[in-house]
């Protein structure tokens, strides 16, 4: 049996309304407050933060602009203006790649160097994460499960390679998850951020080799709690009930409580990564594209799994109608995506997240398997 420790250092406040807990819980009295383009300041959401920080006795520099798919350059710059104000912690306020770019400003400004630096390829990179500023993340999306988990993903700008950092210093110290804030988030993110956090379930359950009960049943919870709550949130975007189900889920969903005691791979968040860094899709619908095959494809190497999921959860045909319900049922070619392009996303998935070979040293996810679930997307 497979040993573990089980640790989430964040302290997580959720429910209607926590936002208003920001101001007792600032980590420092000066901090630099992460938004993304136009939402926060939109939705007044934004001028809210700023005078709760205020009320704290606190101050903000902000910076604005974080794009979906965020970019080293603008993890660099915001560090640098960090540094140069003084700021002693991080507020991040967004989506997850506001929350991810978050994580990483702080992990940058304690650790020195460019992100590019910290970028593993077959295992190995030129530096590694030492330490962290504080971070207090707000979530406005239910989706990636930043605002409860240590890892956060960026793109590098020069190489369009999309990667996964992780550090136990991007564990929040504090995150306030408030499904009000999601209210007004358009149905087109609403969707993919659903799907994602579906994944986030799927992939380690269906691929693993050693699995636990109480893992499993988590795991199946969480499932089904997305696939009846997320087209109720489509349906009517501000039901309180559905937007509560929906946030509380995504933000289990990746904290660890789901693979406690079992193995598994994130097969299509590796392969999904290459396609978004390069034809800036948003990710959501990169999974989408690829989940159905990725099933049908498990048949072969995964069937009792499989055979557990389709019994406690969804069949294959099942979950493409709900991809349909939900609007995301999407083809890679939709996006631009060529057929010459294929190979050299296996090659960059193999070279971020695997041996050069196989994903993670797991032969059955060998080099012939993603190309040709790469295909079947298409």
């Amino acid at each position: 049996m497979t040993k573990w420790l089980f640790n989430v250092p964040t302290k997580a406040c959720f429910g209607e309304g926590v936002i208003e807990m920001l101001s007792e819980c600032l980590p420092a009295r000066k901090v630099l407050l992460v938004v993304g383009r136009s939402s926060a300041k939109m939705t007044g959401l934004l001028d809210k933060v700023l005078s709760l920080i205020q009320r704290g006795g606190g101050q903000a520099v902000v910076y604005e602009g974080i794009k979906p798919n965020p970019e080293d350059w603008q993890v660099e710059e915001a560090a640098e203006i960090l540094k140069r104000d003084g700021c002693g912690a991080v507020v991040g306020v967004g989506g997850g790649s506001v929350m991810d770019a978050s994580k990483c400003i702080a992990g940058l400004v304690k650790s020195g160097g460019k992100v590019a630096d910290y970028v593993r390829r077959k295992g190995k990179a030129d530096k590694r994460f030492t330490s962290c500023l504080p971070l207090v993340l707000i979530p406005t999306l239910a989706g990636t499960g930043s605002e409860l988990d240590p890892y956060a993903v960026i793109t590098i700008k020069h190489t369009r390679e999309k990667v996964v950092f992780s550090h136990r210093g991007f564990w929040p110290k504090v995150s306030l998850i408030d499904p009000e804030l999601t209210y007004t988030v358009p149905a087109p993110a609403t969707a993919e951020g659903g799907v994602d956090a579906l994944v986030h379930l799927m992939e380690t359950y269906l691929t693993c080799r050693e699995s636990m009960d109480v893992s499993d049943g988590i795991t199946v919870s969480l499932a089904n709690t997305i696939i009846e709550h997320l087209p109720k949130c489509l349906d009517d975007p501000r039901s309180p009930k559905a937007r509560r189900e929906l946030l509380w889920a995504s933000s289990l969903a990746l904290c660890g409580i789901c693979w406690v005691g079992r193995d598994g791979l994130f097969v299509l968040h590796s392969l999904e990564h290459p396609l978004s860094g390069v034809y800036d899709i948003p990710h959501g619908r990169g999974l989408a594209a690829l989940l159905p095959p990725f099933m049908e494809m498990l048949k072969d190497i995964c069937p009792e799994r499989l055979d557990l999921w389709e019994r406690n959860v969804m069949t294959q045909d099942e979950l493409v109608k709900w991809l349909d319900r939900c609007d995301i049922k999407v083809r890679l070619r939709d996006f631009g995506v060529k057929e010459d392009d294929l190979r050299g996303f296996v090659n960059k998935a193999l070279e971020l997240d695997g041996d050069g070979e196989c994903l993670d040293g797991e032969e059955r996810m060998n080099r012939d398997f993603l190309l040709e679930l790469y295909r079947r997307a298409m």
